[in-house]
């Protein structure tokens, strides 16, 4: 298994987060991000940098052991021995805090940065954690140097506990979240794998996404195929156990095998609610209400169709995986986990190739490159719009949009961007296997004509993003078409 690397990129996060630090007066931030995403990587870098208390939770420890660790933490952090001396059953998080804000009275001349990490598992249920910081806060607040930082993987930690009228620490926040994204396509290769191609990076990337923990688990072999064979395929592998932890971190008991359920039903073709229902025998008010969890916390989203109203819409909202690994885990290593628990020296990655088309995987590689293409283009994850792709669309303000356009059985477009600064819409034709598909007359003609309806005045542009450099042929088709080829070195 490859080692760790050291903390790489994250500037923008650190230069936030310093600037948080900096600001006057006392300070509290969420700091978030899915899991593996490399957050506490990020929260350890800060305090390398700039110094200060960082605190994790952990899972399997109790509340009382949570509150000993604070303790001796603490006392390390300003050297001295006070709350390490307490016994543990005598602690509590109100003498903790206490200590803290008398400390703090003591010496306004410093400032003080707290960083609670793994927040959903310091903050577990009776433990008291919540209402206490809660009512300290009110006293840090007024010291005016104290910066709080609480971290978590749980979106459900911090709907319930920040987002809601009812919630405990709602209005307790002072600055803006600061999301820890994914590595972009660039960054993985800049970052991880400078000598493979952008071809075998992007393959990677519609398994596991720019999730830093993730890729570095992949073995930096100059033999692609080997790397992801012993990373994924064999019975060494992290990744067929990684599902329960994404699961179990969001999800009760009761509900886990409901969720996996709904989430193996989806496919690549993504799914209604009333196909899912079907599909699983799930009744429909629980299908809603747990794809609606799933979109908020970012595992799934929805595909509504674009320039059609909600009452003309007769297909449906279409629901897919947004995250690549478990899109990866259920069209892929799902089906194999039998062969893969066993696996130690075959190579079954090479046989899942298709032997003359090169890095394709069938029945996953063309729409997870769609789900790739997407990524890169939305502008929640690109918000400095860094990317080639923007200027090869000639896109240079935010003001844009995208979505997706489909018609039973006839014709779909993988996506469509609009932009009202320039007034154009985009239209985009995915093919990790390069060929004149999708470039025919009576295609373009469909959605000119019979499909999809651009917004009035706004003038249409169509692009085919491939993986391979394009043949002579494929130059010749394109250009006779007017389309615009988009190839893997401008997605990076």
């Amino acid at each position: 298994m490859k080692k760790a690397v050291a903390f790489v990129g994250r500037e923008d996060e650190l230069k936030r987060l310093s600037e948080f630090y900096h600001m006057q007066g006392s300070g509290f931030l969420h700091l978030r991000g899915r899991r593996r995403i490399g957050k506490s990587w990020l929260l350890i870098e800060l305090r390398t940098r700039i110094g200060g208390l960082y605190f994790q939770g952990e899972q399997d420890s109790t509340t009382k052991e949570l509150q000993s660790t604070m303790a001796h933490l603490w006392d390390e952090h300003v050297g001295q021995k006070r709350l390490s001396l307490i016994r543990q059953r005598d602690l509590t998080w109100d003498r903790i805090f206490t200590a803290i804000t008398d400390y703090a009275l003591q010496h306004t001349n410093q400032t003080f940065l707290l960083i609670f990490d793994e927040i959903h598992w310091i903050a577990k249920k009776n433990s008291g954690f919540t209402s206490k910081i809660k009512n300290v806060w009110l006293s840090w607040e007024k010291i005016g140097n104290i910066k709080v930082i609480i971290c978590g993987s749980s979106n459900k930690f911090f709907d319930d506990k920040t987002a809601k009228e009812s919630s405990v620490l709602r209005g307790l926040r002072t600055h803006s979240d600061i999301w820890v994204r994914p590595f972009s396509l660039s960054e993985v290769k800049q970052y991880f794998f400078p000598e493979w191609s952008h071809e075998e990076i992007s393959l990677v990337y519609m398994m596991i996404g720019g999730i830093p923990y993730y890729l570095n688990r992949i073995i930096n072999s100059k033999n692609y195929i080997n790397a992801i064979n012993k990373t994924f395929f064999t019975r060494s592998t992290i990744f067929l156990d990684e599902l329960d932890e994404i699961i179990n971190l969001e999800f009760n008991k009761s509900s886990k095998t409901r969720i996996r359920s709904l989430l193996a039903a989806l496919g690549q073709e993504g799914k209604t609610v009333a196909s899912i229902c079907r599909a699983t025998g799930i009744s429909e008010s629980s299908v809603r209400e747990n794809i609606e969890k799933l979109v908020d916390y970012g595992l799934v989203f929805e595909k509504t169709l674009m320039g059609v109203s909600p009452k003309k819409n007769k297909s449906g909202t279409k629901y897919y995986m947004r995250d690549f690994y478990l899109n990866f885990y259920f069209q892929v290593l799902d089906g194999l986990k039998a062969q893969i628990k066993d696996n130690t020296k075959s190579n079954i990655f090479s046989r899942l190739l298709s032997s003359k088309e090169g890095f394709y995987i069938p029945n996953f590689s063309g729409q997870a490159f769609e789900l790739l293409i997407e990524s890169v283009i939305d502008r929640r994850a690109n918000s400095t719009m860094h990317e080639n792709i923007f200027k090869k669309l000639n896109i240079h303000e935010p003001n844009y949009y995208f979505g997706h356009y489909w018609e039973s059985n006839t014709t779909q477009v993988d996506l469509i961007v609009e932009s009202s600064v320039d007034r154009e819409t985009r239209i985009f034709e995915a093919k990790w296997i390069a060929t004149k598909a999708g470039l025919t007359h009576g295609y373009l003609e469909q959605i000119r004509q019979k499909t999809y309806t651009p917004p009035r005045g706004f003038r249409l542009s169509f692009y085919l993003v491939i993986s391979k450099s394009p043949t002579k042929g494929l130059k010749e088709a394109a250009q006779k078409q007017n389309v615009q080829i988009v190839e893997l070195t401008d997605l990076f």
